[in-house]
């Protein structure tokens, strides 16, 4: 697979033509995986020419090596490519989510040509997940915070109104001479 563009050469006729191109290999789709941060393969249907997934040769069981049969096996099981041009779907491989887009690709082959860019769902969602995670940890550690102060403050409430109701059954149990030292200028100061 390759990618051409031919330029004619005028003088002032056509006199030739200005031909560059590239091969669309592994070593192209690694390279556009560097560029983007996203997995790319170039497929028709049931075939692969190019995938930035490299086949570990000694490591026949790999996550990539897996991911590139699942996903050769998947164009071959695909009865329209047309169904999935432009739309983003989510793939599972080996337990791992991956977010795929095919993209029509102009060739002059016989079947429609179709990059496959593919990246971590499960990778991306990662910050989303730490952050709910310390999101968790310091609603936890606020709402502990708002209870000590919150019982804090109903004892400093409730310590003067628990005075005065000592000192209220003491005055049923008939001892008239107790007085309270509490320079309240409130309700409870009146009532002490």
């Amino acid at each position: 697979l390759f990618q051409l563009a031919a330029v004619p050469i005028l003088g002032p006729d056509a006199i030739g033509f200005l031909v560059l191109g590239q091969g669309i290999d592994d070593r192209t789709a690694r390279q556009l995986r560097d560029d983007t941060g996203s997995h790319v393969s170039f497929v028709t249907q049931g075939k692969f020419f190019a995938s930035s997934w490299s086949p570990q040769v000694a490591n026949g069981n790999s996550l990539q090596r897996r991911l590139r049969d699942e996903l050769r096996h998947d164009m071959q099981d695909m009865q329209d490519m047309q169904d999935m041009q432009e739309q983003t779907r989510v793939v599972t491989v080996a337990g791992e989510r991956f977010l795929s887009l095919a993209v029509a690709i102009e060739s002059q082959l016989p079947v429609p040509l179709y990059a496959f860019i593919q990246r971590s769902y499960d990778e991306a969602l990662a910050p989303l997940s730490a952050l709910r995670l310390r999101i968790i940890l310091i609603g936890g550690g606020a709402l502990v915070i708002a209870l000590f102060v919150g019982g804090g403050l109903a004892s400093g409430m409730t310590a003067p109104i628990q005075t005065v109701v000592h000192g209220m059954r003491e005055v049923l149990k008939g001892i008239l001479d107790l007085r309270f030292d509490d320079d309240r200028e409130d309700e409870i100061g009146f009532l002490a």
